[in-house]
């Protein structure tokens, strides 16, 4: 459209010339004086036709028509050009839109990171990564700090074993061992050893706390397996105590008591727990320590009972027992 105006432009431009020559012409008489000639040596000079002079000082008529188009290319290949520098991010600002919280979190995430205040940094990244789930930077930050705050964790883990072993609570260190992951062979070496301890530790607690029960050959089964699981452990003094412990009262009650039990060699006596000893006068037996119960019976008597109570390490004990009294 500009073109053309431009051409319009032009046209009436040769017009207006053109009126003006004709007007001259009209009101002087012409002369051969006043026909312009050419003294161009060139023939094609014959064959074109006299321009008017405003036609011929402007600027070609090719160059009017070109010009326009040339600066709609150019300033078309410059805004390609300027989007082209945009999308590589190196000349107009990028057109991604701001994130404020995300990026004011991140900050105090590093923030953080510098001070090695692992815990709060690894609060701000959960923030972080509720806002932008997709982020790359903020994913590669969490598994930075949980690897540290594991190194921390197992650290800590580890200082507490060392005291916990030192102290010989070895039901505590084998706790804390379950929750170690470490290659050191001489921490290895002590984990195995507060496993075994551990299991040494509960078995003589729970013997120790019923050493009545010491006397039962069930017991005494249990008692031959926690010497097996010592034998080729070191207990420690702690531990070693409770053991030395244990051994004095199993040999307490694995003595026998000597029983000198009377009666009138009619009754029948009865032990319980235990055995019918049938009818006698007089009978010497040994009796672990422990609660027992003395039974006559005689057909035509009531049943009698006593009660026999022998404590550990007892001297020799005199019952006397008989049924006597008819129905």
């Amino acid at each position: 459209m500009v073109v053309l105006h431009r051409l319009a432009a032009l046209v009436c431009a040769v017009a207006i010339t053109g009126c003006v020559e004709s007007q001259s012409d009209t009101t002087a008489e012409p002369s051969d004086q006043s026909i312009p000639t050419r003294t161009s040596q060139n023939p094609n000079d014959e064959l074109a036709s006299p321009l008017p002079a405003a036609v011929i000082t402007s600027q070609p008529l090719t160059q009017l028509l070109d010009d326009e188009p040339v600066r709609t290319t150019v300033d078309q290949t410059a805004k390609r050009n300027a989007g082209a520098t945009n999308k590589q991010g190196t000349s107009e600002p990028s057109v991604t839109k701001e994130r404020p919280a995300f990026n004011r979190i991140m900050t105090g995430v590093h923030r953080a990171i510098d001070l090695e205040q692992w815990e709060k940094a690894s609060s701000l990244l959960d923030e972080a990564l509720q806002l932008e789930p997709s982020s790359a930077a903020a994913q590669d930050l969490r598994d930075f700090v949980a690897t540290q705050l594991e190194r921390l964790n197992q650290r800590d883990l580890s200082e507490r074993f060392t005291t916990a072993v030192r102290a010989e609570r070895w039901i505590e260190a084998n706790e804390i061992a379950a929750k170690l992951n470490t290659q050191d062979l001489a921490v290895i070496a002590q984990m195995q050893r507060s496993e075994a301890l551990t299991t040494i530790e509960k078995l003589a607690d729970r013997l120790l706390s019923s050493p009545e029960h010491l006397s039962r050959p069930s017991t005494q089964n249990e008692v031959s397996h926690l010497r097996n699981l010592r034998e080729n452990v070191d207990p420690g003094k702690r531990i070693g105590d409770k053991l030395a412990a244990l051994n004095e009262l199993n040999r307490r009650w694995t003595t026998p008591v000597i029983v000198n039990i009377d009666s009138d060699g009619y009754t029948t006596v009865i032990l319980r727990p235990g055995r019918s000893l049938g009818r006698f006068r007089s009978q010497k037996i040994q009796l672990m320590p422990g609660n027992y119960e003395l039974i006559g019976r005689r057909d035509g008597y009531r049943e009698v009972r006593t009660p026999l109570l022998l404590d550990p390490i007892s001297q020799p004990k005199t019952v006397e027992i008989e049924a006597s009294e008819r129905f």
